[in-house]
């Protein structure tokens, strides 16, 4: 881990970093070389965290890295318009033999698209149905 320490005095412009394994921690007693002052240690000066579930937009990105994610968020959109689709077509065959038979004339190309997106995997995420007794 790389530590950080500024100069205690205003009038000094002396900084030093120390590399040093995190189990060690940060030099207890570090003195400016310019002016013999005790430095002060500095928290968090380059500190990121990096990974799923960190707020990483705000973040300087990498070239290239800003592409992928918009390609990604472009797949989980498309992703989630299929979804959407087959939820709806599902819950329209579930409401009884002759309303599917009606909907499907009326609409033939959501139903078209339903049938590929079964074929792709997209199962639908309704709830099971329940029956009035």
């Amino acid at each position: 881990m790389i530590y950080y320490f500024i100069c205690s005095n205003e009038e000094c412009d002396g900084a030093e970093e120390f590399s040093r394994p995190m189990a060690e921690g940060p030099p207890q007693e570090v003195f400016c070389e310019k002016c013999k002052e005790k430095m002060i240690h500095e928290l968090g000066a380059n500190f990121i965290l990096k990974g799923p579930g960190w707020p990483g937009k705000s973040l300087k990105v990498r070239d290239g890295e800003m592409e992928a994610r918009d390609r990604n968020e472009a797949k989980l959109h498309e992703h989630d318009i299929k979804q959407k689709e087959t939820n709806e077509v599902l819950t329209e065959r579930r409401k009884g033999r002759a309303h599917w038979r009606k909907y499907q004339r009326e609409n033939k190309q959501k139903v078209k698209n339903y049938k590929k997106n079964i074929k792709e995997g997209f199962t639908g995420t309704l709830p099971p149905q329940t029956f009035k007794i």
